[in-house]
């Protein structure tokens, strides 16, 4: 799966670990020419589901920081790739 290309945009890296319904990785991001991570959610409903939720959380938590003092992962897009939910 390492330097496989997500959207035709994302490359992998490398992987950086697991959680309960994800994986994420260190990628290049060949539109923006950055680095970044990318978690991968499994594609299934009750994990799109979580995803989602998880979305709107870190959305609301940008919004409410506009000047990034929080010392919290910020949520910069996402997108859906092939029935996977992908955030950056």
């Amino acid at each position: 799966m390492l330097n496989d290309h997500i959207a035709y945009r994302y490359e992998l890296i490398e992987y950086l670990g697991k959680g309960s319904y994800g994986q994420v990785f260190k990628v290049y991001d060949h539109k923006k020419k950055d680095m970044l991570a990318l978690k991968i959610i499994k594609n299934k409903k009750r994990y799109y589901n979580q995803a989602q939720i998880e979305i709107k959380i870190l959305l609301g938590i940008r919004e409410n920081d506009p000047e990034n003092l929080s010392n919290i992962v910020k949520i910069k897009d996402f997108l859906r790739f092939r029935s996977h939910m992908v955030r950056e």
